[in-house]
């Protein structure tokens, strides 16, 4: 078995919580249909010339 520093660990957890909170587990990694409407919007309004901020998307 591999060992991995604490800061591997935290960092391995976060990207696990990230993923799941993003992306659909039952697919292959395809957006959550919430967060693909939210980016899509966000690509409309860039387009519109407002643009979205992070907190705005991802909230």
């Amino acid at each position: 078995m591999k060992n991995f520093s604490l800061e591997e660990e935290t960092l391995r957890r976060i990207l696990k919580e990230v993923l799941e909170e993003f992306f659909d587990p039952e697919t292959s990694l395809e957006l959550r249909p919430e967060m693909e409407e939210k980016l899509r919007q966000s690509l409309k309004e860039k387009q519109e010339c407002r643009l979205l901020s992070f907190e705005e998307v991802f909230k």
